[in-house]
């Protein structure tokens, strides 16, 4: 800085093209330095959040510093509540502490039967044998640069931004030292989250004699009590290749732990379980152990011990959900069904070393279980009950009586990031916005500032518009995942043919996933249209179709010029060679399109059992009529004293079964149905086909295609 100064003074005496040059290799040279200080304090400070901002050496300094006081331990507790005081008494009892944590517990295996025994899911031998091929150069870059660049540092000190930034340099070596590769998550939490939600949701609505509970269990320091005994012994169960394991739990036994206390290290010591936060191979050695005891609740299921619960009716059963270490078990709420509960955390906490936390778990009954049933079924399981599980893999679980203040968590964590402290030591623009307890300038209106760049803003994203786009990629998510758990439950709770059909379908409970999901629903239709692709179920030639040898089909439809206007209804029965068999117009009056579509299935129907026929197939254009006719239950659509009529005609055939069809390949009906609307009689029959309608009846004869209509809008391919 003098050097720049001195240089700064003598150019304005005495400007010079030397001095200028040398100036600039200075001034390049501060910027350096000043980065390379920012970065050290930033290390230190171990911020996150902060990825561009102020170059501001204070605020990381200030946030190291405070940082330091607040992890600062002078005192501890014991476990008999009595306080430690003296300093070398305290590194003595937390070295102690995690020394007992970290110790193995089993002196013997215990007596239960063989994890092999549980049917765990299998690699097959091309699986393990891929596995135990040798690790690859781009599979090691692709794990470091998986880790974050600032988080804890390795023994040497070095954190992993050192070895990516200089990977040209430092590559070779860490290929030769790294003999093991990482694995790739691919699950989403939010999956999870809406199933336990919609779970609730049935669970808080819940009436009658059989009452639902929903456990949420805590597991107390759970990746630190893994006996690797049981990793071992599932690995093997796994068919992991022996080589493979052996690399596998030497880098689970082959460390050496020490505590930081107060900024130093205390003494290290041998670990004899557990598994390392933060290891790439963690999470997924944890996954597959906790598969032992997805496995234990299934076989107490499948015995009958253990009742789990739908989210819908005829929806999948769930009796657990599990993301890493948080778990959700589901079961119906009655004595034998908790002792089972038990039974099972009791058995998986034997075989793998872990240990459940009874203050933390917690287990929420459905509103028809009374309070004496309540206390004791706590009794038996250990927990106690509540009427709120808080959240779930970061998300609040919304019980009945919920209100958006339960999310008002993230607006607190907005405000603690901008008041306070720090914000004093951030420039004006790195803390512009307000708290309550002091304003700060605006420069701007909001409005502008969530313009894009290009139009004058900064580009900042709106909250609720960021929350729309979510919104809509959810529902392009569901639509186009069709087969994955979350979108089957949603499915078969909110879009079954008797709910579609109801005539208030907007006034039924839904849960506030699937009331979000309906909002986001017009951003996701806008976004999306028809394209070809794989395994796409796209028809464009339309024609119609003979039915199979010894059948009958009967095509109907209805026309309404106007809601609740004239209406006429018309069906025609042809044979499997495409033959007119007969069919027939009605004029039905003054009704809705809906009822026209109604009575035209139902006299044609009438025609076909005045006529003996015993193999039946019926098709029409009109899919809210079609679906009722193949749902059992008794519809609650309207008219449904009509709806119901049909579907005992139906029953009254030997062999029948009902099918949509597109308007393309109904247009002899369609042409029927229009000849209702305009003739005087009731109804009037046909033997062979009218002369306004034989053209359309030798298309369909000899097969022939028409184009299809589709709409601009299909629920499986996104437009960016």
């Amino acid at each position: 800085m003098a050097r720049l100064n001195g240089i700064q003074k003598a150019m304005a005496d005495k400007p010079s093209a030397s001095l200028i040059a040398l100036e600039k290799d200075l001034q390049s040279e501060l910027a350096l330095v000043l980065n390379q200080e920012e970065e050290l304090w930033s290390l230190k400070s171990r911020l996150n959040w902060l990825i561009q901002g102020d170059r501001n050496t204070t605020f990381h300094h200030m946030t190291t510093l405070i940082r330091r006081k607040r992890n600062k331990i002078l005192n501890l507790k014991n476990g008999q509540g009595e306080w430690i005081n003296d300093l070398a008494a305290v590194k003595d009892f937390v070295r102690s502490s995690f020394c007992k944590l970290y110790t193995s517990e089993f002196t013997s295996s215990p007596k239960l039967i063989p994890v092999s025994d549980l049917a765990l899911p299998l690699l097959s031998d091309e699986e393990a044998q891929i596995l135990n091929l040798p690790v690859q150069d781009d599979e090691i870059k692709q794990a470091l640069w998986s880790l974050k660049p600032f988080k804890s540092p390795n023994l040497d000190g070095l954190h992993a931004t050192f070895f990516q930034r200089f990977w040209l340099v430092v590559g070779n070596s860490m290929v030769d030292e790294i003999k093991r590769a990482t694995f790739v998550p691919g699950r989403k939490g939010v999956e999870n989250a809406i199933i336990a939600q919609e779970i609730i949701h049935i669970a808080s609505r819940k009436k009658g004699n059989i009452g639902y509970m929903v456990i949420k269990i805590d597991l107390e320091k759970a990746y630190d009590r893994l006996e690797w005994s049981f990793i071992r012994e599932v690995l093997h169960a796994a068919n992991f290749l022996p080589d493979l394991i052996q690399i596998i739990m030497s880098c689970v036994s082959s460390t050496s732990t020490s505590i930081l206390f107060n900024g130093g290290i205390l003494d290290p010591f041998l670990p004899s379980r557990g598994i390392q936060q933060g290891d790439p191979l963690s999470p997924y050695l944890f996954i597959l152990c906790m598969e032992v005891l997805g496995r234990i609740i299934e076989h107490k299921c499948t015995k009958g011990t253990w009742k789990p619960i739908k989210a819908s009716a005829g929806g999948p059963a769930f009796s657990h959900l599990f993301f890493a270490d948080d778990l959700l078990l589901f079961a119906k709420a009655n004595p034998s069904n908790c002792r089972c509960v038990k039974e099972v955390i009791e058995e998986f906490c034997k075989r793998s070393g872990q240990n459940i936390n009874p203050l933390k778990s917690k287990v929420y009954f459905s509103p028809n279980v009374d309070r004496d049933r309540r206390a004791e079924l706590c009794d038996i399981l250990g927990f106690h009950s509540t009427p709120n599980l808080g959240s779930y893999l970061g998300f609040p679980i919304r019980h009945a009586g919920s209100s958006n203040q339960d999310l008002n968590f993230v607006l607190d964590r907005v405000k603690q990031r901008l008041v306070g402290w720090k914000a004093s030591l951030l420039s004006l623009a790195g803390r512009k916005g307000s708290s309550d307890s002091k304003r700060k300038i605006h420069w701007v209106g909001w409005k502008k500032v969530t313009r894009p760049v290009e139009e004058g803003g900064l580009g900042i994203q709106t909250a609720k518009g960021r929350n729309l786009a979510y919104l809509a990629k959810l529902n392009w998510r569901f639509n186009a995942e069709k087969a994955v758990l979350w979108t089957q439950v949603l499915r078969k709770k909110y879009m079954s043919p008797r709910r579609i059909n109801s005539r208030s379908v907007n006034a039924l409970p839904s849960s506030r996933t699937w009331k979000a999901m309906k909002v986001g629903m017009d951003i996701f239709t806008k976004g999306t249209r028809w394209s070809l692709g794989h395994d796409n179920n796209l028809k464009f030639w339309i024609r119609w179709e003979r039915p199979c040898q010894g059948w009958f089909k009967l095509n109907t439809d209805g026309s309404s010029l106007g809601n609740s206007s004239a209406a006429g209804g018309g069906g025609i029965l042809r044979d499997a060679s495409g033959n007119w068999v007969q069919a027939f117009s009605r004029n039905i009056g003054t009704t809705t399109s809906f009822m026209a579509e109604i009575w035209a299935l139902r006299d044609g129907l009438l025609m076909c059992l005045n006529l003996g026929i015993n193999a039946l197939e019926v098709e029409l254009d009109a899919r809210v009529v079609a679906d009722p006719m193949n749902c059992s239950a008794n519809s609650n659509v309207a008219n449904f004293a009509v709806v119901n009529n049909c579907k005992r005609l139906i029953s009254l055939l030997p062999q029948a079964k009902v099918t949509h069809c597109y308007r393309e390949a109904n247009q002899c009906a369609d042409g029927l149905a229009r000849l209702g609307t305009q003739q005087d009689a009731d109804i009037l029959f046909y033997n062979s086909p009218p002369p306004s309608l034989l053209y359309c009846f030798l298309l369909d004869l000899y097969g022939h295609f028409c184009t299809r209509r589709c709409p601009a809008i299909v629920d499986v391919v996104a437009v960016s």
